[in-house]
């Protein structure tokens, strides 16, 4: 090796470990001492219970039937807008008291029937339910 590789070698390696001690000393002086204490946050969490405003009294799930209409009714928050909904049939309604009623048409064989209700509030969370009914005609 020639003298002034060697030179710049020793050279890097003396600048290498002058900025490492120059480091490690800045970060000591940074770092908290043990008798001071550090602040935590403390944050608060409102718990909120969702509640399950959605009922739904008619038609029970798994109903057979020989009528092509039923009705769907049940009980929902006071001024939301209230979804039925099946392959063949959609209806909307608002629910102007704590209830509602709305007469819906049935396919032959098997109905799913997904019944959703939007609150007029943005505080209370969407609901969704789901309601099989069978419609067998008697001939």
């Amino acid at each position: 090796m020639k003298k002034e590789v060697g030179l710049a070698i020793f050279f890097g390696v003396g600048l290498g470990l002058f900025v490492a001690f120059l480091m490690v000393f800045q970060i000591r002086k940074i770092q908290p001492k043990d008798g001071m204490v550090t602040p935590s946050p403390q944050i608060k969490v409102k718990e909120e219970r969702p509640e399950s405003t959605l009922q739904i009294t008619e038609p029970k799930n798994d109903t057979i039937t020989s009528k092509k209409t039923i009705n769907v009714s049940g009980s929902a928050i006071k001024d939301s807008l209230v979804v039925v909904q099946s392959p063949l049939d959609e209806s909307i309604v608002k629910a102007t008291k704590d209830s509602f009623s709305v007469p819906f048409t049935l396919a032959l064989g098997e109905n799913v029937i997904q019944v959703t209700v939007y609150p007029a509030t943005s505080s209370a969370r969407i609901q969704q339910k789901t309601v099989t009914v069978y419609y067998l005609d008697e001939q």
